[in-house]
């Protein structure tokens, strides 16, 4: 069946569309374009599944064993305890997870559709059958569509077929009467990429009934694997599960040694115990973390696709970045116009029309080769179609219909369709066939028809289109180009980059009706440069436009953030050199030169490790270059960020450690292969995102130190009373308070922390470097240490003194007191707390006045004394706590003071040691910013 009778069965328009009417009876008709109805995350189902986790069950036990060997009120207080413990750990695995969840929801897939004549963005699960799609490189197919037109359109159909290489795909009549799905050449598929090549479709097919859900069945989405830090929490719960069972066995069997003989409660006591140590939490914290950094990061345009990217962010040691759209505005205006003559039109006289029609005036044919490159920009660009219908495609709320420098032309029109006014009796031109741009050729080809005359028109590169011509047309005079002029234009060319401006060129040829005939069968890239090569062709050069895209005024001081914090930011982008080094001198990326794509080639990774420590600008790169790049960081020890928003970055964004989508420009195959996605291309939102995840380790590593560090204390604080042939200083009840509130200090308050003033002015953390280093773990034995000796000198001072029951009491208050007071110093590793803010974790002072509303009650109600073994105390005793537990709490920010002041000083020196361009004209950069 031909393309014209399936839009006739479908009852749809090649340029109108389905009407909005019509979309939403066809969407109630046929439902959604969904393969699968996501499953909703029930809390319920969760909980008993989470109830299933060796950890929590042995929670659980302990608790039904307290229950069978404990006292009525104990072990009703007990359980209603450890089941208030296991169902607040359990609410906030769930919220995370859901949190995640929507996350992940939030990234919907778009494509291009015409509906009532325009251009418009829709979500994918939006398609209606009979929908027209317009598609392009890097798009992903929605749905099972029947090609109507198309321009030397390449499709990748692995996920059908599982063969790699694209498939040429075309718009004539399959004649086989029953083909296999990879067979139909005028059909796309839902879940297909479009490799190459420009066509539109009619969808025939959503949802269950496409090829995919035949051939894959009921497609559910992929679980979330499980990043480095979880797995990493995974092994630590189990390694400290084992080390908690020792101690709760070892201090019963301590007792027993020294003559105990109390079964009961030696027994109780080491169920308590490994109530209290049992790390069931240490999972959650993981997942929680992650969680709550992604969220945050939505918040700054910024959608994480895969937690592990969320994870990798904080030890980025190296940015590969493109130039245009996230260090650049990718707002582009004409800012000079070089003629086939080698005249120049600089920005001041383009936007000034007397100066610019005295111009013309004097230089007749300055006005005709304006305006002819005027016509062949127009025809070259996103505003016409392939029937010459220009108005449908001037709808400016569809950000992916047209092409940033198509957009220039719109900015322009005024001039534009003054200098290339056309009369009627021309015609109206249509497009024939398109070669589209590729990294190889570096120039597009449009073959258009204009009342049976026909031309070809090239658009791209300009040293390449350059190349292609060969003669130029002077009032309607065509004659071979000088080798002379060519030399000026060459150097006009380099002259023009040099000022930061992005470079197109342009050039024409006039073909016959069997060459057209020809092109449209069965011309390649290949043949075109052969034919140019036999000069069967005679293409006139049409000039060259030079565009401005003004750089992002935040964006110097970003790179001047990535300086201090260790980050080394390469530019890595299409334009020419020239161009890429004078933005490079404006945005402060000062580099040893520039290196073209064509440079690398035959450099080995470690060749290219040593280039990069004094060459930071890149132009002129394919994707193969770009991946060689990639990959020669990472094999030097880097961490590597990339940015990316067009199918040529896509093996550089699939090999790095965390890949990057520009929201705004990337296209289908770039989101689904990136970790993130920058939803504003904005270079600042990247650097927000780097602090977001040095954060979130810094939050979570203190979280875990202080949680060990409590852990510790209380082994110790049993071990030695037991072997000092003392009564136990806790309860088994006050035990298991005590872990409710040292698991919800660790779990929700240090993941609240704001991030240290210095989190961005020290070197990334290296990529071999251990959760627990040993700066961390003499971290945890000085803050376990110091509430261990709190605790067991109030509770000797105490038992000498008085009771077992107030010696009992007041190690509890101490050990809140105390523990309080160790997660107020614990809030930064570096930084002394009153620099950092005293009171600026509201969520840690909610929880210290729980825990101390809590602790006065149990103490000052009588009726609390019997359940929780509560005694009242002096207010001398009260003072004494108190001061003991500032006192050995707060050398530790006297050590952090001691450091915060040296590394002042040494930053300081560096920074006037270090040599670094300092004139407000010359951008800042170091010489060398190796982290390894």
């Amino acid at each position: 069946m031909d393309a014209s009778a399936v839009l006739h069965a479908l009852r749809t328009h090649p340029s109108r569309g389905l009407s909005e009417e019509e979309v939403r009876h066809r969407r109630y008709k046929y439902g959604k374009n969904s393969l699968y109805r996501s499953e909703r995350m029930h809390f319920i189902k969760f909980f008993l599944k989470e109830l299933k986790e060796p950890l929590i069950l042995m929670l659980l036990v302990i608790g039904l064993l307290y229950s069978v060997f404990g006292e009525l009120i104990d072990a009703l207080t007990i359980f209603i305890v450890i089941s208030i413990t296991v169902l607040a750990e359990v609410i906030t695995e769930f919220r995370a997870k859901r949190m995640i969840a929507r996350l992940y929801a939030s990234d919907t897939p778009t494509c291009i559709v015409l509906r009532d004549g325009l251009l418009t963005e829709v979500s994918a699960s939006a398609i209606v059958i009979g929908d027209i799609l317009d598609l392009k490189p890097g798009y992903r197919v929605p749905a099972d569509a029947r090609l109507i037109s198309s321009f030397s359109l390449e499709a990748c159909d692995t996920i059908l077929t599982g063969e790699a290489l694209p498939v040429m795909k075309h718009a004539a009549a399959v004649s086989l009467v029953e083909c296999p799905a990879e067979h139909r050449y005028n059909m796309v598929f839902a879940g297909s990429t479009i490799a190459r090549g420009s066509a539109r479709a009619v969808v025939t097919a959503t949802g269950t009934h496409t090829q995919l859900y035949i051939v894959c069945g009921l497609l559910k989405p992929a679980s979330e694997v499980k990043t480095p830090l979880q797995k990493y929490m995974k092994s630590l719960a189990q390694f400290l599960l084992i080390v908690a069972l020792v101690a709760s066995l070892s201090v019963p069997l301590l007792g027993v040694i020294m003559g105990n003989r109390n079964w009961k409660q030696l027994f109780l006591t080491g169920l308590s115990l490994g109530f209290a140590t049992i790390p069931e939490e240490l999972p959650m914290l993981a997942t929680a973390a992650l969680a709550l950094s992604s969220y945050r990061l939505s918040g700054h345009n910024l959608l994480i696709k895969r937690l592990r990217s969320a994870e990798a962010l904080g030890a980025t040691t190296v940015i590969v970045c493109d130039k245009t759209g996230t260090l650049t505005c990718n707002d582009l205006q004409i800012a000079q116009i070089i003629s086939p003559t080698g005249s120049v039109v600089n920005k001041a006289a383009l936007y000034s029309p007397k100066p610019l029609f005295e111009r013309f005036i004097t230089e007749p044919d300055l006005l005709v080769s304006v305006s002819d490159l005027m016509v062949d920009w127009f025809l070259t660009s996103d505003l016409i179609t392939q029937d010459g219908n220009v108005n449908q495609l001037l709808d400016s709320s569809c950000s992916r219909v047209i092409h940033p420098i198509d957009r220039a032309l719109i900015k322009t029109w005024n001039l534009s369709s003054m200098l290339a006014y056309q009369p009627s009796d021309q015609g109206q031109p249509s497009i024939q066939y398109e070669i589209p741009f590729d990294n190889e050729t570096k120039v597009s080809v449009r073959l258009i028809t204009t009342n049976g005359n026909h031309s070809l028109y090239f658009r791209g590169s300009p040293e390449h289109v350059l190349k292609l011509t060969s003669h130029i047309t002077i009032e309607s005079v065509t004659e071979p180009m000088t080798f002379s002029l060519r030399q000026r234009l060459t150097k006009l060319l380099s002259e023009t980059a040099e000022n930061g401006l992005r470079v197109l060129g342009f050039g024409h040829a006039t073909v016959d009706s069997a060459y057209a005939s020809q092109f449209v069968s069965a011309l390649t890239h290949s043949n075109l440069r052969l034919d140019l090569e036999l000069n069967r062709l005679t293409v006139n050069f049409g000039g060259f436009i030079g565009f401005e895209d003004p750089i992002r005024p935040e964006v110097r001081s970003a790179l001047n953030q990535c300086r201090h914090a260790g980050i080394k930011v390469i530019m890595l982008t299409g334009d020419h050199a020239a161009t890429a080094v004078s933005v490079g001198r404006q945005i402060g990326l000062l580099s040893d030169g520039c290196m073209e794509g064509k440079d690398m080639d035959a450099l080995s990774h470690v060749e290219i490790s040593q280039t990069v420590e004094r060459t930071v600008i890149f132009a002129r790169s394919n994707p193969a270059q770009k991946l060689h790049l990639i990959e020669a960081l990472k094999d030097s020890g880097e961490i590597v960020t990339v940015t990316g928003d067009g199918i040529n970055d896509v093996p550089a964004l699939r090999a790095a450690h965390v890949g990057i989508a520009m929201g705004q420009s990337g296209v289908d195959v770039v989101k689904e292969v990136s970790g993130m996605i920058m939803l504003e291309n904005n270079f600042t939102c990247l650097i927000t995102a780097i602090k977001e995840g040095r954060k979130l380790f810094d939050n979570l590593r203190k979280s875990i130190c202080f949680y060990l560090a409590c852990k510790f204390a209380l082994v110790a604080l049993f071990i030695s009373t037991t072997v000092a042939d003392l009564p136990f200083p806790l309860t088994p009840i006050q035990i298991i308070i005590m872990e409710v509130f040292m698991d919800i200090g660790a779990s929700v308050t240090f993941l609240s922390e704001r991030s240290e003033e210095d989190v961005m002015k020290r070197p990334p953390r290296k990529a071999t470097q251990r959760f627990l280093d040993a700066r961390s773990i003499i971290f945890i034995l000085m803050g376990g240490v110091s509430l261990y000796i709190i605790v067991l000198v109030i509770y000797i001072q105490v038992i000498h003194e008085s009771s077992l029951e107030s010696a009992q009491t007041a190690t509890f208050v101490a050990w809140i007191v105390g523990h309080l007071l160790l997660a107020v110093n614990m809030r930064t590793q570096r930084v002394p707390v009153l620099i950092h803010g005293l009171f600026t974790n509201k969520i840690m002072f909610v929880w210290i006045f729980s825990a101390v509303a809590f602790t006065v009650t149990a103490i000052a109600v009588p009726a609390f004394h019997r359940a929780f073994y509560m005694r009242s105390l002096s207010r001398d005793l009260y003072l004494k706590i108190f001061a003991l537990a500032v006192g050995f709490t707060c050398w530790l920010e006297l050590i952090k003071l001691l450091n915060h002041c040296m590394n002042r000083v040494r930053v300081h020196r560096e920074d006037r040691q270090q040599s670094y361009y300092v004139r407000s004209d010359v951008p800042l950069m170091p010489r060398s910013v190796h982290t390894h």
